[in-house]
């Protein structure tokens, strides 16, 4: 009889999570495909590559809402219990509490296993590929074509890139190299270069030396070859954001970034967040059941707990982004800032319990 009890709880958790979820997916994608149809008319951007673009960005809004999803389908699913006196007729029969807590985490734990193999596996594929897509349409099979283009530091070398055609091609390169005082010694003007594992073959180049005070040499080059640590994976993760990458690309975006002595707390605030959002979403469903069953013999206050309980839930979502922000000014540990909140939910849940 338990089993059947244990089973139709996580049925009724399970519905209501990919009902909360599919209604914000939904709600989304409206929004998103409504943002995307003002750039129709850009290349070959039309209503149809909208349409695409918003059905293959369904990954990346799983990951966003999914952590929403399950602790509001938690707190409902439980609210529905109780409205319907179910969970006291289960106790009842002597189904305990933390056997109601266990069926619930049978389903949460799952869910929260599979989440995690899309956010690493499949949402930074499928996310990189939306962008590579939209930007080919409007501005013809380039990657990427920005006003202000992007700046790339390497060792002693700033590069700055125009347009990328392709993964290995680009357009409008420049490259200020500097000795150790700090001071420009050398620039590269090339209109196109092809990158092959750590070499750069620059064409139609312009080389500026700068050795002597009181006057600019230059020379010409129809072929220039220059040796780098960026190679097109790199540079590839330079132009994502870093929560489109995934907990491996980030790992080792981050050991080339502080093995070129540069700032890497930004990528590592969001490895770590990656690495904890399931022991997150975990103890803040435990803390919603402990919250929600606490009412469970007082029904007429029921939705007023589960609008708390969700109101807290967002509460932490806005603590945990301060917290990042403050870490980046303060240059705080990234670990020790991402496990704050944990720690404090742990508490939270202890005094509940």
């Amino acid at each position: 009889m338990f089993l059947i009890l244990e089973k139709y709880i996580c049925s009724i958790i399970l519905k209501i999570n990919l009902i909360i979820l599919s209604v914000l997916i939904f709600l989304s994608g409206i929004i998103k495909f409504i943002e995307q149809l003002k750039q129709i008319g850009k290349g070959k951007y039309f209503i149809s590559s909208a349409g695409l673009y918003t059905i293959l960005s369904i990954p990346k809004d799983i990951q966003i809402f999914f952590p929403m999803s399950i602790m509001i389908s938690t707190m409902f699913g439980l609210g529905f219990l109780i409205k319907k006196n179910e969970l006291i007729i289960m106790q009842t029969l002597g189904f305990s509490r933390i056997q109601i807590i266990r069926s619930i985490m049978k389903v949460i734990i799952p869910l929260i296993f599979i989440n995690m193999i899309i956010n690493e596996f499949i949402t930074p594929s499928i996310d990189q590929l939306a962008r590579k897509y939209r930007t080919k349409m409007m501005y013809n099979n380039s990657i990427i074509s920005i006003k202000d283009g992007v700046w790339i530091k390497d060792k002693n070398k700033f590069i700055f890139i125009k347009k990328i055609i392709e993964k290995n091609k680009l357009r409008d390169i420049h490259i200020y190299e500097l000795n150790l005082y700090k001071k420009i010694i050398r620039i590269y003007n090339a209109k196109s270069a092809i990158i092959f594992n750590k070499i750069w073959n620059l064409s139609e180049v312009t080389e500026y030396i700068f050795n002597n005070k009181k006057k600019i040499y230059y020379k010409k080059y129809f072929l220039k070859k220059i040796k780098t640590s960026i190679t097109s994976k790199k540079l590839n993760i330079v132009l994502l954001k870093p929560e489109s990458l995934s907990i491996y690309q980030l790992y080792n975006y981050i050991k080339y970034l502080n093995k070129d002595k540069q700032n890497s707390i930004q990528y590592q605030i969001h490895m770590w967040n990656k690495i904890f959002s399931p022991i997150y979403i975990f103890i803040m469903v435990l803390m919603d059941i402990f919250f929600i069953i606490g009412s469970i013999f007082v029904k007429k206050k029921i939705y007023i707990r589960i609008f708390i309980g969700i109101f807290f839930g967002f509460l932490f979502y806005i603590i945990t982004h301060i917290i990042e922000y403050i870490i980046l000014f303060y240059n705080i540990s990234p670990i020790l800032g991402i496990f704050l909140p944990i720690i404090i939910i742990f508490f939270i849940i202890l005094f509940l319990f």
